[in-house]
């Protein structure tokens, strides 16, 4: 366990809006002294007064692109200058695209995403080690349910966030190699009902939307900070999402067959332009704001993650079931299909 969220100091990237947003505001309010950084220095500076005067809270806001190596580098370098070190750094910057790979290929934007959603996390990731390998803290990369198993239109965006699991996972290896105190955890969201779909690049068309259920995104920073409490290796938000991680191990052939089911829920019946979001410049009208816009969709609470908290002592149980549950599926789908495969049995084929 480490120390109470009032004695650390948390930098979190993405922090204009949505889950980076809400991650600052419940540290703050908890005690903790905050870094908040995002490409929007008015926006920043907004959010740090506002806490401040509302909660007394300490906010440093620092503006970076996290796709820019030395401007994450300042950031780091702000928090230790003003805080005096770092205890935990939540990797959260992201930005989205709805795109068919076959008839909407756009390689600059995809670049852009790739920029922001797997350099910015690696950027963030090298300045944290840098300054926690030896002092020890937790380092959280906020990753995604897709970063298990991909999505039709979304296969970009779920491409970086497998390669931020992959780079993730390798250098928590590389860490403990060395007995580093520095604790890495991979923090899985399910779809949270945040601004990012309203900024996400697309084709002209429709606009995109969020597959349901989605979940509060007050409980993705609410797991963010357990984590930065309790660490542990990943971090699922909302039962779905665990279900799903789960489900991608054992049985990703199941998966596989709900792909073609997702291609048109994810399109709302209006009319767009196509837009390339916010993957050049931030989208301004989001920032101060956790919740995203979702016509005709409800938030969920998610009663997966209280559950499932350290505290609670049922995670592994409920981990248990689902791993359980999900190979027994896999086991029939197999079955079923060496049922479908296999020749006739001898004595019952036509005759010459």
């Amino acid at each position: 366990m480490n120390k109470p969220l009032s004695q650390q100091v948390i930098v979190v990237t993405g922090a204009s809006s949505g889950i980076g947003l809400a991650t600052a505001e419940q540290a703050a309010l908890a005690g903790a002294r905050v870094v908040i950084t995002a490409r929007d220095a008015d926006a920043l500076q907004r959010i740090a007064q506002r806490l401040y005067e509302h909660h007394g809270a300490s906010v440093l806001p620092v503006a970076a692109d996290v796709a820019v190596r030395a401007e994450v580098d300042a950031v780091a370098d702000a928090a230790v200058r003003h805080f005096g070190g770092i205890d935990c750094w939540v990797n959260n910057a992201g930005v989205g695209m709805v795109a068919s790979l076959l008839d909407a290929w756009d390689e600059p934007s995809a670049r852009r995403l790739m920029d922001t959603n797997f350099w910015g996390m690696v950027n963030g990731s090298l300045a944290a080690a840098a300054r926690m390998r030896r002092s020890g803290g937790t380092l959280i990369n906020v990753a995604s349910i897709l970063a298990d198993h991909a999505v039709p239109l979304q296969s970009v965006y779920s491409a970086s966030k497998h390669a931020v699991k992959g780079f993730t996972d390798g250098l928590r290896q590389e860490l403990q190699a060395e007995h580093s105190p520095l604790q890495v955890v991979l923090v899985k969201p399910a779809c949270i009902a945040t601004p990012l779909i309203e900024h996400a690049a697309h084709p002209p068309g429709r606009r995109p939307r969020l597959v349901s259920p989605l979940y509060a995104t007050s409980d993705a920073a609410h797991a963010i900070l357990q984590a930065a409490r309790h660490p542990q290796r990943d971090v699922s938000v909302g039962g779905v999402g665990a279900l799903h991680s789960v489900a991608a191990g054992v049985a990703p052939q199941l998966l596989d067959l709900a792909g073609p089911l997702l291609v048109e829920r994810q399109w709302r019946d209006e009319p767009s332009p196509g837009t390339d979001g916010n993957l050049n410049t931030p989208s301004r009208d989001s920032h101060g704001r956790t919740l995203g816009h979702h016509p005709g969709q409800r938030v969920h609470s998610s009663a997966w993650n209280r559950l499932a908290e350290p505290a609670q002592g049922l995670g592994g149980l409920f981990y248990g079931a689902l791993a359980g549950g999900a190979w027994l599926l896999a086991q029939a789908l197999r079955s079923g299909n060496t049922r479908r495969d296999a020749p006739p049995a001898a004595g019952t084929g036509r005759g010459g």
